[in-house]
């Protein structure tokens, strides 16, 4: 099957990511709500309806429920991504929901470590006012920034992709 639409040429790669990226998001919301109630912060303390009532319930928070509020998210995140990224499914469950898996630019899964350079790289894509995620539709491997700075492709799996023993062409990229 090719991943391209016939009347625009565009590649449907990019939607395929940003479904994934959507579903990725609301199960990493709702997974750090509940690591958050699990060490103690009570959920009626992470309800607010604007800003200043947000800021309201920060500050009476404690240093500890704040700190805790700070980096919980961002180690769950990194374990989630990482972890999967770099699995034999080679995918987050957004990902392979949606057909797509990360891999080196030779096709071959990824290690941890570039999965967590992958990962962090992610905090420079945001940081270009989401150019960085925004360059996926201009680059000829369709990557993003972080996938640049990490030396991976997001691709669509195909039905002969095996990870126990990679083999060229296992992925397909139409761009």
């Amino acid at each position: 099957m090719q991943d391209t639409d016939g009347k625009t040429g565009k590649n449907r790669t990019f939607w395929r990511r940003v479904i994934a990226f959507l579903i990725d998001g609301f199960l990493m919301q709702g997974v750090v709500r509940l690591a958050w109630i699990a060490v103690g912060i009570p959920p009626e303390r992470l309800e607010w309806s604007s800003l200043a009532e947000m800021v309201q319930v920060l500050q009476s928070l404690t240093p500890q429920e704040r700190l805790t509020l700070s980096l919980l998210p961002i180690a769950l995140e990194w374990l989630y991504f990482t972890f999967l990224e770099s699995s034999e499914s080679q995918a987050t469950l957004g990902k392979r929901i949606m057909g797509l898996v990360v891999t080196d630019l030779e096709g071959q899964p990824i290690t941890l470590a570039r999965a967590s350079i992958r990962h962090f790289a992610k905090i420079i894509s945001a940081c270009t006012l989401f150019y960085g995620y925004v360059m996926v539709l201009s680059t000829s491997r369709r990557q993003t920034l972080h996938d640049i700075i990490a030396r991976c492709l997001v691709v669509k799996k195909t039905e002969e992709t095996t990870t126990e023993e990679p083999q060229q062409g296992g992925h397909t990229h139409e761009d």
